[in-house]
């Protein structure tokens, strides 16, 4: 059985005390690169926690880790959650960029991306992906930090970090709501899952369990 890093917030006040616990891994004085995730579960622990990011006046320069290929003005597009929270303080690094080809916006997104990032927060979809990692795709063999998916996904191309990249990094989150907790016990059952595969770069990465 795998030992896997649980950090369990319980019932009523467990977005609040998620969200402080994250934000304990930021500085006033140095850079805050930070890798987030898209998604509707994780947006209520953005709302606090870029709440008192902004108090404290707290420099921040956002990288997404993965994105849909879709217009800029979708409601699909992760970019779009994270523009109504940026700030002058709260810097969005987006993965599409307007007026520029596709691949042009990846490789100069790949050279930004940062080496050591302050944390990585990501969350297990439905059908058992990690960011936008699929099993059995280019993203999790490939060496590069970012690559793009062609093939549909859930109605979707899509641009996304890779398991190479997740490899050895600290502060590694994954985010788990109790309705997906299933999902999560049934995937790390999966001998080939991207959770398993996960777990085989980067044992130490967190668990953030919401019990709400």
């Amino acid at each position: 059985m795998k030992k896997i890093n649980i950090i369990e917030f319980k019932k009523k006040n467990s977005v609040i005390d998620a969200s402080n616990y994250l934000f304990n891994y930021f500085s006033k004085t140095k850079k805050n690169n930070v890798v987030l995730t898209g998604g509707n579960s994780v947006q209520p622990i953005y709302k606090i926690l870029f709440k008192k990011i902004k108090s404290k006046n707290i420099k921040m320069n956002i990288f997404l880790s993965d994105e849909r290929v879709v217009s800029l003005n979708s409601k699909n597009l992760n970019a779009n959650l994270f523009i109504k929270l940026a700030d002058h303080k709260i810097k969005l690094n987006s993965m599409i960029k307007k007026r520029k080809k596709l691949n042009a916006s990846i490789y100069d997104y790949e050279k930004k991306l940062p080496a050591f990032p302050k944390i990585i927060l990501l969350t297990v979809g439905q059908d058992g992906h990690i960011a936008s990692i699929f099993k059995d795709t280019l993203a999790t063999t490939s060496k590069k930090k970012i690559i793009y998916n062609n093939k549909v996904h859930n109605s979707f191309k899509r641009i996304t970090i890779t398991l190479n990249y997740l490899k050895n990094k600290k502060n590694l989150f994954l985010l788990c709501t109790n309705k997906r907790l299933k999902i999560f016990n049934d995937l790390i059952k999966k001998r080939g899952s991207v959770l398993n595969l996960l777990f085989k770069i980067n044992p130490k990465f967190k668990l953030l369990l919401i019990r709400n």
